[in-house]
């Protein structure tokens, strides 16, 4: 992310039920910010589940960072601030659970925002042998207008990352294990 003059990171790191982002302008330096989300005051998560695969997005001035939940059955959570540097304060609910699904895990969120329309989008799943979904995000960006029918990328895995350069969307993702 970059925001502020600054690149911003937000690992999976530390204690698997707490994030942190760092942050650096000269990316030599690093600042250490945080936990700017903490599992442990949050009643929806059950205390045998860590966090993982943060993904942020930045909409109208606020910051929304969305996250895997697990291990299975997993669930994509969504918190939002209006700094990068947090704290987050959560939804209080999973945006996205996978239910045990043998072909979804709910997992590895991304969120693009496609600047031909302004819509943003959720892209989510992982594990080998599962398949990638996508949903149309409403305006309020914690919850969905619809899901989007995709056709499974060939070898999909998980981390799915959408992009656009000169008029061209472009997805990737890895595949094998994990």
């Amino acid at each position: 992310l970059l925001a502020d003059n600054k690149v911003w990171i937000y690992p999976t790191s530390g204690p698997r039920t707490q994030f942190y982002t760092y942050s650096s302008s000269d990316l030599v330096h690093w600042q250490t910010h945080g936990p700017i989300l903490d599992f442990r005051n949050m009643s929806w998560i059950p205390g045998d589940k860590h966090a993982w695969a943060p993904g942020i997005t930045e909409k109208n001035g606020t910051y929304y960072l969305y996250y895997s939940v697990g291990p299975k059955p997993s669930h994509i959570g969504v918190a939002w601030s209006n700094s990068p540097a947090g704290p987050f304060i959560d939804s209080g609910r999973a945006l996205l659970s996978d239910n045990n699904n043998p072909t979804f895990e709910a997992i590895d969120a991304m969120v693009f925002t496609d600047p031909a329309t302004g819509k943003s989008y959720l892209y989510a799943g992982g594990s080998a042998g599962s398949r990638l979904r996508v949903f149309e995000l409403n305006k309020d960006m914690i919850s969905f207008a619809r899901e989007i029918a995709v056709a499974n990328p060939p070898n999909f895995t998980e981390g799915a990352f959408m992009h656009t350069r000169n008029g061209i969307y472009y997805l990737s993702y890895s595949h094998g294990g994990w």
